[in-house]
């Protein structure tokens, strides 16, 4: 409610039921919202205009007052001081190291250059949320119409969401281009590294995540077709991006 009290394009909230003996569990009811996703984690929409006012809208989400966002349920810090970071990347590498076999090389590098350069991370601390990628937004027509699926929001840093975004940016438009537009739309300043070193993070995230997808189904513990596609489809794109991506943050970061 409050984002979209911001002007952040989230689905407008009619309803929010904070008990459980309606459905079992709480839950919200939003207006629907027009469009469909185009695009997905990795590929932009066709055209370069929702882009455009995601970079804008990403900024009005790290703009909201962070010290108010806090106070929410289920809104807590995450991924942001070095001790969390630190046990992030420890949790990523044991499901990797037991489950991820055979994977290249240059993955176990990727580990330890973060951990070496943690330090060298600095960013403001704001409402993040965590997973806005093409395949969590509505596009109607030319334009964006919702941002979809917060329940990984979480106070910590802007770096991560941009990250994270820079991958599908970077095939419709120069970086600085969509930088541009964030800053204009309030987004805070953000250290270059700290947008690189999360977005080798994230990336890493996606292989922990896509390695449990692959030994879930291989195993026969999983019987569903979209774990199978995603440990067929995914597995190869995530680790060539997660490559790229580690690629670009030792050129700009020697």
């Amino acid at each position: 409610g409050r984002a979209h009290a911001a002007g952040v394009c989230v689905p407008q909230p009619l309803l929010l039921e904070t008990g459980s003996a309606a459905l079992g569990a709480p839950f919200i009811v939003v207006a629907r919202a027009p469009g469909k996703p185009l695009g997905d984690i990795f590929e932009p929409p066709p055209s370069v205009q929702p882009l455009r006012e995601l970079a804008a809208q990403i900024a009005r989400i790290h703009a909201l007052p962070v010290d108010e966002m806090a106070t929410l349920p289920g809104v807590s810090e995450q991924s942001y001081t070095a001790e969390q970071l630190r046990a992030d990347l420890a949790k990523y590498r044991a499901v990797i190291d037991q489950l991820g076999s055979p994977l290249p090389a240059f993955i176990p590098y990727a580990f330890d250059w973060l951990l070496a350069n943690i330090e060298r991370v600095h960013s403001p601390r704001t409402l993040v949320h965590g997973d806005c990628g093409w395949h969590n937004n509505l596009v109607d027509g030319e334009h964006l119409s919702a941002i979809l699926d917060w329940e990984m929001a979480h106070i910590g840093s802007p770096a991560l969401d941009l990250g994270w975004i820079k991958t599908a940016a970077e095939q419709a438009m120069p970086w600085n281009e969509f930088l541009r537009l964030y800053h204009e739309a309030g987004g805070p300043q953000v250290d270059a590294f700290a947008i690189d070193w999360y977005n080798v993070f994230r990336k890493l995230w996606l292989v922990h995540l896509v390695v449990q997808a692959r030994a879930a189904v291989a195993s026969g513990a999983m019987h569903d077709v979209e774990y199978a596609q995603i440990a067929a489809r995914y597995g190869p794109a995530v680790v060539m991006q997660l490559s790229r991506a580690l690629q670009q943050a030792l050129a700009n970061n020697p």
